[in-house]
């Protein structure tokens, strides 16, 4: 069955951590890594943008560790809306090897993404909370004046085209499960309110950014 992200949001803590450790996305026309999770209780989840409020900061997650990808959907659109050429795109979404390093320093409102795979060159973004924007290029090519903020049970990432295309964010939700799971919902947005929504799951390897 599918449930609302809304709802989840409202009962994530009252439902128990077997559950919640089987919160994942179905697969779609994207890559799949080897999984712990169970196929046929996995949930396809819609993230509510509108009712994520920015949190508190004595509540704010601490993301530091090291995550293997599990699985993808929809990726394929969101590159191809990127600009991102055929062959580069077939490359990225099969990257099965990725691993995904978060560095995250809340005294120095900085957060630091680490991307690994052996089939790619290594990849490291910064950015920063509190309104500071950063000019990062992407894998894609293309540049976006990037800020950073915490909102209910997570981080998120706004990234602006700089030609004003659109506007690409990324929400990150850690779960409180065992094993515990990082989603990443990536959401694409034109100027003509159009949208594209993508799913990304990683399985935390490790508490630090470097794996060990």
């Amino acid at each position: 069955y599918t449930r609302k992200l809304s709802n989840l949001f409202l009962d994530w803590r009252l439902i128990s951590p077997h559950k919640q450790s089987q919160f994942s996305v179905k697969n779609g026309d994207d890559s799949t890594a080897s999984s712990s999770l169970d196929a046929e209780e996995k949930e396809n989840l819609e993230i509510p943008y509108e009712i994520l409020p920015i949190q508190h900061p004595s509540q704010k997650i601490n993301f530091t560790g090291t995550y293997k990808f599990i699985e993808a959907k929809n990726m394929s659109a969101i590159l191809e809306a990127e600009g991102c050429p055929w062959v580069k795109r077939t490359i990225i979404l099969n990257l099965k090897d990725l691993v995904q390093g978060i560095e995250h320093v809340p005294e120095e409102n900085k957060l630091t993404l680490y991307r690994r795979s052996r089939v790619v060159s290594n990849k490291t973004y910064d950015y920063y909370f509190g309104g500071k924007v950063v000019a990062l290029k992407q894998a894609t090519g293309r540049t976006y004046n990037v800020t950073c903020d915490y909102i209910n049970m997570g981080i998120r990432i706004i990234c602006n085209d700089s030609k004003g295309d659109y506007v690409l964010v990324f929400t990150y939700v850690l779960s409180n499960s065992y094993p515990q799971l990082l989603v990443m919902y990536i959401k694409l947005t034109f100027p003509d309110g159009r949208s594209i929504n993508a799913q990304r799951v990683f399985e935390r390897i490790s508490f630090n950014h470097n794996g060990s």
